[in-house]
């Protein structure tokens, strides 16, 4: 398959990322520790990753307000914008989970820590079929396997 420079560098940008970053570390004389990640360090990341990524919506101005609302101390027309979002290893667990009729994600935010913490303290699950303990198996051996594709996308 033949592209233009252009769409090389976007068909490879994962793996020109992934070597920069090694080039980077390699001239500072560091280790490129995410090559040599232990399951605690990847779970450890996973609990720093959500804590720090949390979904967060706010209210600013409407673009094109419509309608004629005062809000008290906000002013006129407001909308919803998502500030921060969470990991994006975690909103596609979410999605691969499904949606209720209002819109939310059928995955909670405690249990899916809670099960992470459990595997990080050498716990069993609570139950035979426990779906967030399998998730958090799941996303912490994807995270040692590729963890570019986890942490740094």
């Amino acid at each position: 398959m033949d592209f233009c420079p252009g769409c090389h560098l976007r068909y490879d940008k994962l793996h020109h990322a992934t070597n920069a970053r090694k080039t980077r570390n390699l001239e500072k004389g560091q280790i490129d520790c995410i090559d040599h990640m232990t399951e605690q360090e990847a779970i450890q990341g996973l609990l720093a990753d959500l804590e720090n990524n949390k979904m967060k919506v706010v209210l600013v101005p409407a673009p094109e307000p419509r309608h004629g609302l005062h809000i008290e101390g906000r002013g006129g027309h407001m909308i919803r914008a998502v500030e921060s979002r969470p990991p994006k290893w975690y909103l596609e667990i979410a999605a691969s989970w499904g949606y209720d009729k209002k819109g939310r994600g059928r995955i909670e935010r405690k249990k899916f820590v809670r099960a992470l913490e459990r595997i990080k303290d050498g716990k069993p699950s609570y139950h035979k079929n426990d779906s967030y303990y399998s998730a958090c198996k799941a996303i912490i051996r994807k995270a040692i396997e590729v963890p570019e594709e986890v942490f740094c996308a």
